[in-house]
């Protein structure tokens, strides 16, 4: 066309877009943008004044007057009509050398705008005109990067004959293509590659789960295994402490159904009624023996005397311990000064979050609602060692041995604004603090459901 200065028009131009782009390979003056749309030529010509562009229907309107040219240019407009075959025969008028064609091919499923689909069956090698096809080619545009159309492009070049002669063309200048079945399975083998790929991801990601689950298998295995080690250890301790227990009781049962034992009954009444008139403690424990043995309605009588008379004795008690004592003050009991929310829990275990006991559960409980947590683990006697040292034993739980806790219980400020004693066993010398605790504002709550036999055979 350069060589030649060959006239070109670019039939349904729109606003010269496609006009402009070939105004960069060809002399503008060459060129010449026709639309039907007046307004569009109007923005055409402002955009691109150096091209000539004029508003004219050449489609249904016959005009002897319109213009021809040596190349009639048309890009993805064909596809348009429901008859394009009819509309390039009119076009075909408005050319003299050549026809150069651009459409959407195999377009199976059509969007909106498309009521034509250009197929290998329909696509003629001669126009009604006499220009025959001479090059085409397929382009699968979906390899091609920010392209605007995500299929296959068709491009037809048709040319009259004795034109073509004078060209004296060889077979590398022409080109008959309708099928780019290399590229086709060249972008499908590149999808297929990729999806091995992401698929092949996948497989690696899904094994390290699969390794970190077998890990986290084996790790709770072996702690299975080392709990039930740990039940075996604890059931055979058990048993061998019931069994001594048992043998306690029957020396005990042999010793209170002894004829000794019951002919020397007399004389320890007499002995104990003797030391209480002079020890204020022996005193306190024999009317305590007594009051317990009373009948429920006479006990609810003299309870008020009975609050007065424990608080007295607790009072004497805790001053004659502090003028013995001149130990630093526990952690515990700075941790449970310094807040404003305490609960105190006695329990017959030691806490171990993974024991399944009510006292342990709500000391689990109030610890997460904010609370410090004393709580006061069992011992029979004074020199009974615990497993676990005095100290916190989760967050915000302090686990604390019993004769720790009441040789220094009286340490524990009155302070708090929201404390609570949480009596979960009938020992006396766990009872016996509750006249003390409500004296300091302590709320005291009764959570005693279990038979708690041992403590009823004590005095």
């Amino acid at each position: 066309m350069r060589r030649q200065s060959l006239t070109v028009v670019a039939w349904g131009c729109a606003q010269g877009d496609g006009a402009d782009f070939l105004a960069s390979h060809i002399d503008p003056r060459q060129l010449v943008g026709v639309d039907f749309s007046g307004v569009a030529i109007e923005q055409a010509s402002r955009r691109y004044p150096a091209i000539r562009f004029l508003a004219e229907n050449w489609v249904g309107e016959k005009s002897h007057h319109a213009e021809t040219f040596d190349v009639v240019f048309s890009s993805n407009t064909l596809e348009h009509f429901h008859n394009p075959w009819e509309v390039l025969e009119e076009l075909g008028e408005h050319a003299k050398k050549a026809v150069v064609l651009a459409l959407p091919y195999r377009e199976m499923d059509r969007i909106d705008e498309h009521f034509y689909s250009f197929l290998p069956a329909n696509v003629p090698v001669e126009l009604s005109n006499g220009f025959g096809l001479v090059w085409s080619r397929v382009i699968d545009c979906r390899g091609i990067e920010n392209t605007l159309w995500n299929g296959e492009q068709i491009f037809l070049v048709y040319a009259e004959k004795s034109w073509l002669s004078s060209l004296k063309l060889t077979l590398g200048d022409c080109e008959i293509g309708h099928d780019n079945q290399a590229a086709r399975i060249g972008h499908e083998v590149a999808e297929r590659q990729e999806q091995i790929s992401h698929l092949q991801q996948d497989l690696a990601a899904r094994d390290a789960h699969i390794a970190e689950l077998d890990g986290a298998l084996g790790d709770r295995d072996a702690r299975i295994t080392r709990l039930d080690q740990d039940i075996v250890l604890a059931q055979s301790q058990i048993s061998s402490l019931q069994q001594e227990r048992q043998l306690y009781i029957d020396q005990v049962n042999g010793l209170i159904n002894s004829r000794s034992w019951r002919i020397t009954r007399p004389l320890r009444v007499v002995k104990r009624l003797f030391n209480a008139l002079f020890d204020a403690s022996e005193r306190y424990h024999l009317l305590k023996a007594v009051y317990w043995r009373l009948p429920q309605s006479l006990r609810s009588s003299l309870n008020k005397y009975r609050y007065k008379y424990v608080a007295q004795n607790i009072h004497v008690r805790d001053a004659a311990v502090s003028s013995r004592s001149q130990l630093p003050t526990p952690d515990w009991v700075l941790a449970a000064n310094a807040v404003q929310k305490i609960v105190i829990i006695p329990c017959g275990f030691e806490f171990d979050e993974l024991v399944n006991q009510r006292p342990i559960n709500a000391a689990k409980y109030f610890s997460k609602q904010g609370y410090v947590v004393i709580f006061i683990a069992w011992q029979w006697s004074r020199g009974e060692l615990l497993k676990k040292p005095c100290g916190q034993v989760w967050p915000g739980i302090y686990q604390v041995p019993l004769y720790e806790f009441i040789d220094s219980e009286k340490s524990l400020s009155a302070r708090q604004l929201d404390a609570l004693y949480l009596l979960t066993m009938p020992a006396r010398i766990l009872v016996d603090l509750v006249p003390s605790f409500r004296a300091r504002g302590y709320s005291i709550a009764y959570d005693v459901m279990d038979e708690w036999e041992e403590f009823h055979k004590s005095v």
